[in-house]
């Protein structure tokens, strides 16, 4: 068989034929840009290594700090609750001391008032025999002779049998500046007392024009109003000005004083009251 002479070689021989210069340069420059390539990231690498090592050697000075304010914070916290829990005692003390003091003071608040009223009730029996004056005009250079012919003048108006010597002692008490003082007469006993203010209540109500006055113990001055009463104590006297006030508002119709006490009573049917201090009035008035 007849082959053509102008028929080319097969392509697998190409490969075998030699380089040419430029393909030799086309494999130099291959190999260069690889070369630069792994260097530049070789140093990108190094870089990141570094900035991640900076940034992990900040982190931990942060996290250290973080740590050392945590703890701190923490012995902050302790030393405040150690602090609380002190205040906290001290509080419970105190409001202990509170309770305690206010114990104190109403215990010490009820003897007071137990002494008060002890000491009132002595000095109520200091005057269990005494009976007041009052209104009758002061005589200058005046006396006990004096004071005590009154008493007998008074008697003898009432027909009462009554001697100088059933009087213990009389004399003129304490008053206010430009008023009248009243006589304070102290008599032997009590029954002496008792029927002086029964026969001035007797001689006024049968009496009512002419009611007790100055003219009924021999003085020849004008017919002015003379009030006989007990012998009260101080505060036995305000107590009973202010019994007398609620009388006069009609919110009580009776009001008197028996043996150095004072007593209300609202209406003929109702029970006696004895007031035995100021603060009762509230009571009263709310009633």
């Amino acid at each position: 068989m007849l082959r053509s002479p102008n028929k080319a070689g097969s392509d697998s021989d190409i490969s075998k034929l030699p380089k040419t210069p430029s393909s030799l340069a086309v494999s130099r420059q291959k190999r260069r840009h690889d070369e630069l390539s792994r260097d530049d990231f070789l140093s990108f690498k190094e870089e990141v290594m570094q900035m991640l090592k900076s940034w992990k050697a900040d982190h931990d000075n942060r996290l250290s700090n973080m740590e050392n304010s945590l703890t701190n914070i923490k012995k902050i916290n302790t030393d405040i609750e150690k602090s609380l829990e002190f205040i906290s005692q001290k509080y419970e003390d105190m409001q202990n001391k509170i309770i305690t003091l206010e114990k104190q003071c109403k215990d010490n608040h009820k003897y007071i008032i137990s002494l008060e009223e002890k000491v009132e009730e002595l000095y109520r029996n200091s005057r269990r025999n005494g009976i007041e004056i009052r209104n009758i005009p002061e005589k200058e250079k005046e006396n006990k002779n004096d004071l005590t012919q009154l008493v007998i003048y008074l008697s003898k108006t009432l027909n009462i049998n009554l001697q100088s010597c059933d009087i213990k002692n009389i004399f003129r008490g304490p008053g206010k500046k430009g008023s009248t003082r009243p006589i304070i007469v102290e008599l032997v006993n009590m029954s002496q007392k008792q029927t002086i203010l029964s026969s001035v209540k007797s001689f006024n109500k049968n009496n009512p024009s002419k009611k007790l006055n100055v003219s009924h113990f021999g003085i020849n001055t004008s017919a002015s109003p003379v009030y006989v009463s007990e012998h009260l104590t101080p505060s036995m006297k305000k107590i009973y000005y202010l019994a007398r006030q609620l009388t006069k508002e009609k919110m009580y119709k009776f009001c008197w004083t028996a043996n150095g006490k004072v007593f209300i009573r609202k209406s003929d049917r109702s029970p006696a009251i004895l007031i035995r201090n100021e603060a009762q009035f509230e009571d009263l008035k709310c009633e």
